[in-house]
């Protein structure tokens, strides 16, 4: 029995054998070198489904990729922005840079320091910071204005340097000092010194080398302007008026030379009101009441020489003539041109042209 079923089933695997390897699958057969299509096949359903899927992952996944892509143009926009307001708040700040950057030009062009006596550095005062160069087991003085009385020294380091007073007598008046000594090279410190008439602002470096200042003194722009604050200024300045009819009492007031610009870009308080002279002397009209005592300087061989002065009254008094000048503190002037140059023209017919413009505007003509 059992062997009849056994026969039974290697007969129907047998005849049921050609017709499952006679079942193709979709794709490409080597035997026949032919493309068999689903539908040949009865799979063209499952086929065209599997195809939905397929295109719907495709679809899915290019959806997710251009969602990645706005994401990433929005970041870029985003940076772009920022980088944007960053460089606009860069400008800004650069701008406050320029205008340091100006300061410190201006300050190149400062009046250079010149020698003294005994070897002394001169520096003009209020022009830049000095920067004092001293030498370990060598004293440096600082000389200050004849007359001049302290009332306060601080300094940056007072342990690595010495800083003692002393006192000198010049022209019958005393004279303060400074003696600067510092204990090893290649340190720095400041120094800080109240007068009665200004304030220091120095600079200390040591170095062991050979190079260092003895001493070191300053020029000033002016004397004493202390009777323009005070409460009687009025009577002091009149009688100070009268002082400069001295040496113009002997020249016709038509006579003098007007015809000066004043240029006053700077906006300073201690801008002249007028300017003029006599043929050998200009006289220079300040405010009554103003900050700062400015340097004055007049432009020779198109460079600034740092011109003395004497102060009446309210008058500057210089005694030359002079095509070009400035009024300067730091960076800020006042530019004082005078109309009629005096290389091109003789200062005699400059007066008895200006002289004439007067009359004919008295004239009416």
């Amino acid at each position: 029995m059992k062997r009849k079923i056994v026969v039974s089933l290697f007969v129907v695997f047998a005849l049921a054998a050609p017709s499952l390897a006679a079942t193709p699958t979709p794709g490409y057969d080597p035997e026949t070198g032919r493309i068999i299509l689903p539908s040949e096949v009865g799979l063209e359903d499952d086929y065209v489904y599997q195809q939905q899927n397929d295109l719907a992952a495709i679809q899915a996944a290019e959806e997710q990729y251009q969602a990645l892509q706005e994401a990433k143009e929005e970041r870029e926009r985003i940076q772009q922005w920022e980088k944007l307001d960053m460089e606009i708040k860069l400008r800004r700040y650069d701008q406050l840079v320029m205008g340091m950057k100006k300061d410190f030009d201006a300050a190149k062009t400062a009046a250079n320091p010149f020698m003294g006596e005994q070897g002394y550095v001169i520096y003009p005062y209020g022009e830049v910071v000095p920067v004092i160069t001293c030498r370990p087991l060598r004293m440096t003085d600082v000389a200050l204005e004849p007359g001049e009385e302290i009332m306060g020294v601080h300094a940056g380091d007072s342990v690595r340097w010495q800083f003692s007073p002393s006192q000198s007598m010049k022209n019958g008046l005393a004279v303060a000092h400074i003696v600067v000594k510092p204990s090893q090279p290649g340190i720095s410190t400041n120094l800080l010194v109240h007068t009665d008439r200004r304030t220091y602002n120095l600079d200390f470096t040591s170095s062991e080398k050979a190079e260092y200042l003895r001493g070191v003194a300053f020029s000033y722009p002016a004397n004493d302007l202390t009777y323009l604050f005070r409460r009687d200024n009025t009577k002091k300045e009149k009688s100070l008026e009268d002082e400069i009819q001295g040496p113009m009492s002997n020249v016709d007031i038509e006579e003098l030379y007007t015809l000066y610009s004043i240029t006053n870009t700077s906006k300073v308080d201690w801008s002249p009101e007028a300017v003029f002279d006599d043929g050998e002397k200009t006289y220079i009209r300040m405010p009554s009441r103003f900050s700062e005592t400015p340097a004055f300087y007049i432009v020779l061989d198109k460079k600034e020489t740092l011109t003395n002065f004497r102060v009446k009254g309210r008058y500057y008094i210089v005694d030359r003539l002079f095509d070009k000048a400035y009024m300067k503190i730091g960076s800020k002037r006042v530019v004082i041109l005078r109309k009629d140059r005096l290389a091109d023209s003789n200062v005699r017919e400059s007066r008895e042209a200006n002289r004439l413009r007067t009359a004919a505007r008295g004239s009416g003509k």
